[in-house]
C-alpha cells in the first residue's frame, strides 16, 4: 500500500484496517441497538402508543399526534389534535402523554407500552420520585393513569422511530380540534407506518 510515497507491507495495511472497523464497530455499538432508531411493534399481547408533538408558534398552539397499533403493527387508531394556547415544548410533551393515555383507557386495553422521543418527558414519568418541574402535576396525572391499567410502561424512541405520531402532530396545523381515525391513518401518514410495518 502506498499512502503519500511511504510504502505500507501489506500486512501493515490490514492491520491498520481491521483496526479502524474494529473502532466504527465499537462506535456503532455504543450508539444502542439498530432498533432505537425505528418503530419496533409491541410484543404480543400488548399495544404500542406512539406520541408527539408539534408547535406551532405563528398560531400559537400546538398540535399532537397518536398512533395506536398492535403487535402486527395493524393500527387501531390515529389521531390528530391542536392544542390551543400551549406552544411550550415540554408543557407540550407532556400533554401528549395525557392525551394518550385519555383516549385509551375507556378501550379497555389492558398491556400498553407509551412510546415518545422526549427523553426528558419520559425520564420524568419512569422517576419514583416526584416531579419538582413545572409541569409536576401533569407528570403526577399520568402516573396515576398509568397505575390503572393492568400493565403500562413508557419508554423512549428517537424521532425517526416516532416518525408517524410526528406526522400526525404536525397535521393538527390544519384542523380546528380533533381527528380520530379507527383502524386507519390518513394518506399523508401512510408511508411512514408501511415503512415502520416491513423494518
Amino acid at each position: 500500500m502506498i499512502h503519500e510515497d511511504v510504502v505500507i507491507p501489506a500486512l501493515q495495511a490490514a492491520e491498520a484496517a481491521l483496526s479502524t472497523h474494529k473502532t466504527h464497530l465499537q462506535a456503532l455499538a455504543s450508539q444502542g441497538p439498530r432498533n432505537a432508531y425505528r418503530w419496533v411493534a409491541p410484543e404480543h399481547g400488548f399495544l404500542k402508543l406512539n406520541v408527539d408533538v408539534a408547535v406551532f408558534a405563528n398560531q400559537i398552539s400546538s398540535g399532537v399526534g397518536l398512533l395506536l397499533r398492535n403487535s402486527k403493527a395493524e393500527i387501531i387508531f390515529s389521531t390528530s389534535k391542536k392544542e390551543n394556547d400551549v406552544n411550550d415544548p415540554i408543557e407540550i410533551e407532556m400533554l401528549a402523554i395525557l392525551r394518550g393515555l385519555r383516549f385509551c383507557f375507556p378501550l379497555g386495553i389492558s398491556h400498553l407500552v407509551i412510546e415518545s422521543d422526549s427523553l426528558l418527558m419520559v425520564n420524568e414519568v419512569q422517576s419514583d420520585s416526584i416531579s419538582r418541574s413545572l409541569q409536576g402535576n401533569m407528570v403526577q396525572q399520568i402516573k396515576q393513569l398509568m397505575l390503572r391499567f393492568p400493565c403500562c410502561s413508557i419508554q423512549h424512541n428517537s424521532r425517526l422511530g416516532n416518525g408517524a405520531a410526528h406526522g400526525l402532530a404536525k397535521l393538527a396545523w390544519n384542523i380546528d380540534d380533533l381527528i380520530t381515525w379507527g383502524g386507519s391513518c390518513p394518506d399523508c401518514i401512510e408511508q411512514v407506518v408501511w415503512s415502520d410495518s416491513m423494518l
